[in-house]
């Protein structure tokens, strides 16, 4: 999970923004799905070029599809998150033991807020009012609160693009474009840019979108420990996607396995 997470922290980077006239690139119609790439073995491609399948040595797969998105990219990879994690998996068999990397990676990501807003609050002073600081002569909103009950302690920090929400065990964190939501032994990973496409590199728009999603923890359709995708293209479709899914299991690279799927969406998807 730490390792998912530096991955899509290096998906952030923008391009340098400049000003020109360009032409609208094509959309495609087929993927370019290479026999070998990196830690990736292609299994399986459609008849029609749209849709090829990958394995690796440890039995991760990988699948590269077509997304029309209807002129809506963000509407279009919301309803393939609900077709990949649907909120009630209604037959799924029950979870078993949770896997000490994911629930060990989730209260880190719990316990990381968590000190962040008591750091924040220390100058401010326990206290169930909020309260308002200033740092570096920006305005930060601090709330604090301890229950008296032994519920455990909950903070809350807002600051310019910065947005910290800590509860026991539970964190929800966005910044910079990234929603990163820990609860327990679950994780989830957000991340949705408008970018510039290859060969628009002097456009003032940006007729791109980049996105990763990431879903780890028990009870995850078909046994998976990991679900998740990497997609790229132009906003008017199809986007390219990669669908990941991670079986039970330790195993080293997962970030070879990322850095590979990146490369794959990229070069299809024009971004």
């Amino acid at each position: 999970m730490k390792v998912l997470l530096t991955t899509t922290a290096c998906t952030l980077a923008l391009a340098v923004a400049a000003c020109g006239p360009t032409q609208k690139p094509a959309a495609r119609a087929a993927l370019d799905c290479p026999q070998n790439h990196k830690e990736l073995t292609r299994v399986s491609v459609s008849a029609d070029g749209k849709t090829c399948a990958y394995r690796t040595r440890t039995g991760d797969e990988v699948t590269l599809q077509l997304l029309p998105t209807a002129g809506d990219p963000d509407a279009a990879l919301r309803t393939l998150e609900a077709q990949l994690v649907p909120a009630v998996a209604a037959g799924e068999p029950a979870a078993t033991a949770p896997d000490a990397g994911v629930e060990a990676a989730a209260a880190d990501a719990s316990k990381a807020a968590a000190e962040a807003a008591q750091d924040a609050a220390a100058d401010a002073g326990d206290t169930d009012e909020p309260q308002n600081v200033e740092v570096n002569g920006g305005p930060v909103h601090v709330s604090v609160k301890d229950d008296p009950n032994g519920g455990g302690e909950s903070a809350r920090i807002s600051l310019p693009g910065i947005h910290i929400n800590a509860e026991n065990e539970r964190a929800d964190i966005r910044v910079a474009g990234v929603q990163i939501n820990a609860n327990g032994d679950d994780a989830t990973i957000r991340m949705f840019r408008n970018v510039r496409l290859k060969g628009e590199a002097f456009s003032r728009e940006k007729r791109g979108v980049r996105a990763t999603y990431i879903r780890t923890g028990p009870g995850l359709p078909g046994g998976a420990r990991t679900i998740g995708y990497e997609a790229g293209g132009p906003k008017a479709g199809p986007l390219t996607v990669a669908v990941i899914r991670a079986r039970e299991g330790e195993h080293d690279g997962h970030d070879e396995i990322f850095k590979a799927v990146q490369d794959l969406v990229r070069r299809n998807g024009g971004v």
